[in-house]
């Protein structure tokens, strides 16, 4: 598979591209404020940008949806609890960052266990929800994207419009710390990939849920 990580703004935004190496065909996970180097990406290595999918709706995530839905006619792809934020700028929070941003809205809208195909590769999708309501991740062969659900040493913030911190510990209780141990954890945020078994070690609200389950 081919992939791609790009990080920018003083918030380390993520951009993932991931593509099936024999057709072609790619995602781009949360087109926040990256713009130019995904183009230039997307050109050298001839891809067909499928879809495009939101973690979740916070605009440092949906930030260049309607660039990149408009030039290479993307579908846009998000859980439904979270579709009003795309067109809401209190929900989104571009408000509160300064700006208005509506995004176009979803072309489709995906659940737990929904299948995301392209070329002959499959995310499925997983609601996980705590940091906005119809927060989601995605996994293949062991990789995690996670969006703002879980960071390297932290989790993501719930004191944002649709934020519930008990929610978001409950995810992580039932979706993600039982996960094998080498699975890699890809954040909304940040320059590097972590694991389950580094966030066992160094993140504190991990170690508070494994203080809580039984020996």
């Amino acid at each position: 598979m081919i992939y791609k990580r790009f990080t920018s703004g003083t918030i380390a935004s993520c951009t993932y591209i991931l593509a099936d190496e024999f057709t072609k065909e790619a995602v781009m996970i949360d087109p926040g404020y990256t713009q130019k180097e995904a183009d230039v990406f997307i050109e050298e290595e001839n891809l067909t940008l499928k879809y495009i999918i939101d973690t979740h709706g916070h605009a440092d995530h949906i930030h260049n949806n309607a660039y990149f839905k408009t030039k290479y006619g993307s579908e846009i792809l998000i859980h439904p609890l979270d579709a009003n934020y795309l067109e809401n700028p209190n929900m989104n929070l571009s408000e509160y960052l300064g700006y208005a941003l509506q995004s176009p809205p979803a072309d489709r809208l995906v659940n737990d266990g929904d299948e995301i195909k392209f070329g002959r590769e499959i995310l499925t999708v997983h609601h996980t929800p705590g940091h906005t309501p119809g927060s989601i991740s995605l996994s293949r062969d062991g990789a995690w994207f996670v969006g703002d659900l879980v960071f390297n040493g932290s989790v993501g913030r719930t004191d944002l419009t649709g934020g519930d911190a008990d929610l978001l510990m409950k995810t992580l209780k039932e979706k993600i710390i039982n996960l094998p141990e080498e699975t890699k954890i890809y954040s909304g945020h940040g320059y590097y990939e972590t694991t389950i078994k580094e966030q066992k070690r160094v993140n504190p609200f991990f170690l508070n849920l494994m203080g809580g389950q039984d020996e």
